[in-house]
């Protein structure tokens, strides 16, 4: 969450003060202002997500579970994290067909994407494919975002995957 709402904001501070001081051509002005538009969607999504998590807290955790095709809500996060893939040079591949229909709280899977994607995008490296799928069977549906970044040295990737959290002193 942090780096969510640090990061855009530095980049408006940085932006706003350039503007101000005059540093900024009419050009770079308007290229800055075109970053700032779509910068601002996924602040404000952060910030949704964390009162819609505030809330929930207040209130206890109160799913509502409905039947909705992801198709829509798969692509509103995509396009919502395709500013932090242009910049990383990141491709995202969506291999989930859109049709695919679950039975589950809708802003609770739009919260789960969002976060998946975003780091799956954040600890990749450049140059590098994020993709998404999903494997269903009669009863359950899994979804799996995964990139072709190397974040976590394999030693330590190995360690945590036999027991379910990292030991020594690079964990």
């Amino acid at each position: 969450i942090s780096h969510d709402l640090r990061g855009p904001m530095a980049t408006l501070r940085s932006i706003l003060n350039s503007v101000e001081e005059g540093f900024s051509t009419p050009e770079k002005t308007q290229r800055q202002l075109a970053h700032l538009k779509t910068m601002t969607s996924p602040l404000n999504n952060t910030i949704n997500n964390l009162l819609l998590w505030s809330r929930q807290q207040l209130e206890g955790l109160n799913a509502s579970p409905e039947l909705f095709a992801v198709g829509e809500i798969l692509e509103e996060e995509i396009s919502l994290a395709a500013q932090e893939a242009i910049t990383k040079m990141v491709i995202i591949e969506n291999h989930i067909a859109p049709q695919t229909v679950v039975l589950a709280d809708m802003n609770q899977l739009r919260i789960v994407f969002r976060n998946l994607i975003s780091n799956a995008i954040h600890h990749a490296g450049n140059n590098t494919v994020v993709q998404l799928f999903t494997e269903a069977t009669e009863t359950r549906i899994v979804f799996t975002v995964s990139n072709t970044g190397t974040f976590i040295p394999v030693y330590a990737a190995e360690e945590f995957n036999r027991s379910g959290k990292l030991k020594g002193k690079d964990a």
